[in-house]
């Protein structure tokens, strides 16, 4: 292999790749086989390449009392029909692959060739005709590659191997045709070859189908721990064997020449792959142990809920006044969000579910995550209350060491962008209802800016409340960024109503300019998801502003650079929010100055997002914007990526897509060209 072809192969395709190189090296240069002592077994039953045809025919071959071990023991592993499946099976069944049955035949012909005479002798009975032409026949389809062999062949390769070789048919085919030389099932010894150079244990092999034109090898699975009784047929080509003037005994000659039961030695090919193996369930192991330690850290272990009956109540039971409402209920349960204290309240006539689910929705937690721990504190602050007024005793579960005692810690109290991803405003949509609820919540936690409840109403209508608009958005730009992303989409909204877009400009005089706010709501390292996508909105609305372009030109390649990185998300909405500002920025952007390169950049980042843009919604918008960023010939820019740009464009033509994407390609390939 090139040196180019091994950079993309792992390290065990290498080493595999390596040991056959040698192996046939060795064979050419030395002119022997690797050690035909070694037995290949299957790693991985999953993976195994099972002949289907196989494992039909010989479905009743292989039963030992009421159990099939094929294939959960016994596997019929497939191997090439291109005339050579005997050596195929052969060399798979000792090595583990077919690459050595050439080296195999060669080796065959020789141990015909040179040993001629002794399978005349043996084959008397079997070959029809005994004069030399027959046996030139067997000669040249021993050597020539791609040619069906027979069971002499089968027989001078158990000599050449020095092992026994086994062929299994189906048992209905063994009734109807017999065993032996003169059947199809066989037992082939290495007769030829003394007994000590020989290895004992037999190369099974069978065939895969009635018509008796493939063999494949049938391989252990290496993990298996059953012990497999082979029933070996008849011993082929014992007729004519005379052994020290006598005829030979086929029992005395399988006691000498096989061992069932002797050990099997692995290839070096199986011992690569059980390493290989190893570390890959090495791995495994490590990525679920890691998969554990993060879903322990974002999904800590659910507490079992056990609800108890509440204990009847007495008669002088008297409700409890809540700190943060002033209200009273039956139940205060303190909750400690962090190092805020909040309180869980419940009244006997509301279902415990639901008293959760609101204080959930108050103090915006999932309800995945705290749902059962929220459960078991209410009913262990119920039990407590309820047994200690039956008994006459006063419990004081607001009191300072009481409360601190007896409250739900809770380690987090930063509010989560949970807000399904088809619910995110357009930019040229109106406020979402969503966000609108999620500033509410928000506000109900908020440290600093923390709006009334008539301001959060006015936002709902916010062109009736002009007026007081300039004071709530100068309280929401305190609130920090993990709180920010329905700010923005209210920033969003304001921009595209003129008296609004007013309102925000005198607003950003007296306080911060309009795009320094957005960016500082929404830094890129921390900021959750969502905000940076109510970011992008909301710069994309102030394009079309005059008075908020300033901003702009002062502050252009801290945007553009956060429009690159959104371009590159692998989220379609954050490359869709990223376009439609550019967009925006190419119509609305002045044609002189910095914002000339400010435009180079913008032709950058859409010739790369067109590289690799799968949707075709967003490549519209995307060749949209190219289409008119290409009317302006100031834009040095498109003369160094033109050739980068007709790439995509012309496979958006050429490729099936909606008639407007090709319709747009192709007028910009045109202006481009």
């Amino acid at each position: 292999r090139t040196r180019q072809q091994a950079a993309s192969m792992c390290k065990y395709c290498v080493l595999f790749a390596a040991y056959w190189s040698t192996a046939e090296e060795h064979y050419r240069r030395e002119n022997e086989l690797p050690s035909t002592a070694t037995t290949f077994r299957v790693p991985d039953l999953d993976s195994a390449e099972k002949d289907v045809e196989a494992l039909e025919y010989l479905r009743n071959t292989f039963v030992e009392g009421t159990r099939n071990l094929m294939p959960g023991v016994i596997v019929p592993a497939s191997t090439t029909g291109d005339g050579n499946c005997l050596l195929h099976a052969v060399s798979t069944a000792l090595w583990g692959a077919e690459r050595m049955s050439e080296p195999l035949r060669e080796k065959m012909y020789e141990e015909l060739r040179d040993n001629l005479d002794w399978y005349r002798r043996i084959a008397a009975e079997y070959v029809a005709f005994q004069d030399d032409k027959d046996w030139d026949t067997i000669l040249s389809l021993a050597a020539q590659s791609g040619q069906q062999l027979n069971f002499l062949h089968v027989q001078a390769l158990a000599n050449t191997i020095c092992r026994p070789v086994v062929i299994f048919a189906s048992v209905e085919d063994i009734a109807k045709y017999g065993e032996g030389e003169c059947g199809v099932s066989a037992t082939f010894l290495p007769l030829r070859v003394p007994q000590q150079l020989c290895t004992r244990l037999p190369v099974m092999l069978a065939w895969n189908h009635k018509a008796h034109e493939h063999y494949v090898p049938l391989v252990l699975a290496h993990n298996s721990s059953v012990t497999v009784s082979w029933r070996l047929p008849k011993v082929a080509f014992t007729k004519n064997l005379v052994v020290d003037g006598s005829a030979v005994d086929e029992g005395g000659l399988i006691a000498e020449y096989v061992k069932i039961s002797e050990p099997m030695i692995n290839p070096p090919l199986l011992n690569m792959m059980l390493q290989r193996n190893e570390e890959i369930a090495r791995q495994q192991q490590e990525q679920l142990q890691l998969l554990q330690q993060l879903q322990k850290q974002i999904f800590p272990k659910q507490v079992k809920i056990k609800q108890t009956p509440t204990p009847p109540l007495p008669e002088t039971w008297r409700k409890t006044k809540c700190p943060a409402d002033g209200r009273s209920y039956d139940i205060v349960a303190p909750v400690l969000l962090g190092n805020t204290r909040s309180y869980l309240t419940f009244d006997f006539d509301e279902g415990r579910e639901a008293a959760v689910q609101t204080f959930l929705h108050k103090v915006n937690l999932p309800a995945a995550m705290f749902r059962a721990q929220l459960l078991n504190h209410l009913d262990y602050v119920i039990q407590r209350v309820v047994t200690q007024a039956r008994q006459g005793k006063k419990y004081q579960p607001l009191s300072s060491a009481d409360a601190d005692a007896h409250s739900l810690g809770v380690t987090t109290t930063k509010p989560r962008d949970w807000i399904p991803k088809e619910t995110y405003a357009v930019y040229r949509e109106p406020l979402n209802p969503l966000c609108l609820e999620r500033l509410g919540q928000f506000n109900a936690v908020a440290e600093g800016g923390r709006l009334t409840s008539v301001e959060l109403a006015s936002l709902r209508q916010p062109a009736a409340h002009a007026a007081e608009l300039p004071d709530i958005l100068t309280k929401l730009v305190q609130w920090p960024p993990e709180h920010a992303f329905p700010v923005l989409d209210v920033f969003r909204a304001l921009l595209l109503d003129k008296q609004l877009t007013d309102v925000v400009l005198q607003w950003q005089e007296t306080q911060m300019p309009f795009v320094d706010c957005t960016l500082m709501m929404s830094p890129e390292d921390t900021s959750p998801f969502v905000t940076h996508v109510m970011a992008l909105h909301a710069l994309t609305n102030a394009f079309a502003v005059e008075g908020l372009r300033e901003g702009f030109s002062r502050l252009g390649d801290a945007v553009l650079d956060r429009v690159a990185k959104a371009a590159r998300s692998n989220e379609k909405v954050m490359r869709a929010s990223a376009v439609n500002l550019l967009s925006n920025f190419a119509v609305n952007a002045r044609t002189q100055g910095k914002d000339n390169v400010l435009r180079d950049r913008c032709v950058e980042i859409v010739c790369e997002l067109l590289r690799d843009e799968k949707d075709e919604e967003v490549a519209f918008t995307a060749v949209v914007v190219l289409g008119t960023l290409v009317a302006d010939d100031s834009i040095q820019a498109l003369h160094a990526c033109v050739q980068a740009v007709l790439e995509p464009l012309t496979h958006f033509i050429t490729e099936a897509h909606t008639a407007r994407l090709v319709q747009a390609a192709a007028q910009v390939h045109e202006l481009l060209c």
